[in-house]
């Protein structure tokens, strides 16, 4: 029944910046979606089973399977791969996915460059091939080979001979820029960016002015910023001195915060307007 089996594979890697900000770690996901379109018509076309696998480099770690078989997975070193595989079985108009995510290797980068090797597999034709590689916000990529959509190179192809992808990463040179700014109660307000801040210029207070505006009441609250606690690309602002004042406008400036590759942001001073609607 190989004949009656569409695959669509997607390789999905994610590269996020270590804690050091001096590389990056990758996770890799693949789920394989397979189809069995065949009827019941032995011995042309009935049920199949076969053997599903992933090779991936060497001193890769498994971190996760999502599959009918979850128990049965195997895993081994070949050929200088680590090798995840289940067995399947499905039956004419059945699908299956499976399902693996694991920990790339350090090497998997050579000086900012990263390359993929797809190799046909003998006999199966018209399976469909997407890869997803994720870059942090504010990075961007040189390449003849993915899709450039801002931070994600994407390929999408039917695979009819082998394949090689590859990628160089280009350095964050972008400002990081607000997406999210609310006043959560009258002690604290929540300012999202695009991407993650560097921790040291997020949490100090001196870096932030708050000034009721009187747009909603002639009431002037004397405002300060006590205390700032950022994660990942979110800081929380805890405010002294907000009265009740439905609609008021406040403007906060952000004074010298930067991403965590150091760029500051564009303008910098950089103004946002926070509304309550407590």
């Amino acid at each position: 029944s190989d004949r009656y089996i569409k695959r669509e594979i997607t390789y999905h890697v994610k590269l996020e910046k270590t804690k050091l900000q001096r590389n990056f770690s990758a996770t890799a996901e693949v789920t394989i979606d397979a189809y069995h379109y065949g009827i019941m018509n032995l011995p042309l076309s009935g049920g199949y089973r076969g053997y599903f696998s992933v090779y991936t480099p060497l001193n890769s770690s498994l971190l996760d399977v999502k599959a009918e078989y979850k128990d049965s997975v195997h895993e081994e070193q070949y050929k200088g791969y680590e090798n995840y595989g289940n067995e399947v079985e499905f039956a004419p108009g059945e699908k299956i996915e499976l399902y693996y995510k694991y920990q790339l290797p350090k090497t998997i980068l050579n000086k900012g460059e990263y390359s993929l090797y797809v190799p046909k597999q003998s006999g199966a034709d018209g399976d469909i091939y997407n890869v997803i590689i994720e870059l942090p916000q504010g990075y961007g990529f040189e390449s003849d080979k993915f899709q450039n959509k801002e931070n994600i190179a994407y390929y999408s192809g039917v695979l009819e001979k082998d394949l090689l992808l590859d990628l160089k990463i280009l350095p964050d040179e972008k400002p990081p820029y607000v997406v999210y700014q609310n006043i959560d109660d009258y002690t604290k307000a929540t300012v999202a960016f695009n991407e993650n801040i560097d921790k040291d210029s997020a949490e100090n207070i001196e870096n932030y002015t708050l000034i009721d505006e009187n747009y909603a009441d002639k009431l002037t609250d004397n405002l300060k910023i006590t205390k700032a606690e950022s994660t990942g690309n979110t800081v929380t602002l805890y405010i002294a001195g907000m009265s009740k004042q439905y609609g008021e406008h406040y403007k906060l400036t952000l004074d010298s915060v930067k991403d965590t590759s150091g760029n500051y942001t564009d303008p910098n001073p950089y103004e946002i307007t926070l509304v309550q609607r407590l």
